[in-house]
């Protein structure tokens, strides 16, 4: 809308609008105290009505997100990353090492090597805000 065209749609919306209201306020003013007196008693009610609706919608609001809690599922415990040196140095619980064929044992730490492949591309693709989380919680390894 072209600027001039809205100034004067302005201008006559503001004149019909003030001269309602000045033309309202004279006609009730004369009979002031009559009308204060009705608007009390509606403003009572209608503060009434208001209060309980704010109470309303409070008590679905909160009976909602407790529907959503209890829809959602717990995220299961996180455990620190382990390091490499942890990984390979435990055995499979069930065996003793000694008690392993050199084939088993082979297998055995491909599978692990393999795994710690896994998982340091896993952490080379989060970034390095990651790295730097993961590096926190690795122990160093003992020097002996």
């Amino acid at each position: 809308m072209a600027f001039a065209k809205f100034a004067v749609f302005t201008v006559i919306g503001c004149g019909l609008w003030c001269s309602t209201l000045a033309s309202l306020g004279y006609s009730l003013g004369s009979s002031y105290g009559h009308v204060l007196k009705d608007f009390s008693h509606a403003g009572y009610f209608a503060a009434a009505l208001f209060a309980v609706g704010v109470i309303l919608a409070v008590g679905h609001r909160l009976r909602s997100v407790h529907r959503e809690n209890a829809e959602r599922p717990l995220a299961p415990p996180c455990e620190p990353p382990m390091s490499a040196t942890r990984i390979v140095s435990e055995p499979p619980r069930d065996r003793l090492v000694i008690d392993m064929t050199q084939e088993e044992i082979h297998a055995w730490v491909n599978a692990t090597v393999d795994k710690i492949r896994r998982q340091r591309r896993t952490i080379e693709a989060a970034g390095p805000h990651l790295k730097a989380v993961i590096a926190a919680y690795t122990p160093e390894p003992e020097e002996s």
